[in-house]
């Protein structure tokens, strides 16, 4: 073994032993990650579309994705349920679920492992100082690896983040049912019956009178 190969192995495992000795602070409802679905029935979802999409901003949230069969918010998670059991404003709420996700333990490790990872990638570069042509290139993509999977942890440990400070909320938009009449000419509500669903037909032109 090389000795740049030995000093890499040694400054690994020391960032190892550093990462695995992180306590884990998970605790409580610290690190909680909140997912809501439902379906909501509306009469015209541009127009619930466009109330939700004002609710959110008003609430310090945003929407991620909308179409005219669904929508995706992101609520700050301490304005969520409240959020939540308002949108039957917007329509009728057909079906709901709440699913949730401790993630702070998940946080930690990130954390832990991108401050181990740096901790290492700070060795490299100091020993990059004094290597020699022999070490260089092979301590140069060393760092570059490392800085890879730090840049990667980073991205996820974001992710997660933000998955806890805002809450998922995704809709799904369905149309309220449009019965049509009964083979008889009757329909199911009794006041429009009253008025005499044929004649009003025959008045508007959509038949002929018994007369004609």
């Amino acid at each position: 073994m090389t000795a740049a190969a030995f000093l890499i192995a040694l400054s690994l495992a020391s960032g190892q032993g550093a990462y695995e000795g992180r306590p884990d602070r998970d605790s409580g409802e610290a690190g909680l990650a909140f997912a809501y679905r439902g379906v909501l029935k509306v009469d015209d979802a541009e127009a619930a579309l466009k109330s939700l999409i004002a609710a959110a901003d008003t609430a310090g949230g945003y929407f991620a994705n909308k179409s005219r069969e669904r929508m995706d918010l992101r609520i700050p998670a301490a304005k969520a349920q409240g959020f939540w059991e308002r949108i039957s404003k917007y329509g009728m709420v057909a079906e709901q679920n709440l699913e949730t996700e401790n993630l702070a333990s998940y946080i930690s490790e990130l954390s832990g492992r991108i401050a181990a990872k740096r901790k290492v990638l700070e060795q490299y570069f100091a020993l990059l100082q004094t290597a020699s042509d022999t070490t260089l290139f092979e301590i140069e993509g060393t760092i570059s690896g490392l800085q890879q999977e730090i840049d990667a942890a980073t991205g996820e440990k974001n992710l997660a983040e933000d998955r806890v400070e805002f809450a998922r909320m995704s809709i799904d938009f369905t149309f309220h049912d449009r019965t049509a009449p009964l083979p008889t000419g009757d329909t199911r509500f009794p006041w429009l019956n009253s008025l005499g669903l044929q004649n009003l037909l025959h008045r508007f032109g959509y038949g002929k009178s018994a007369h004609e």
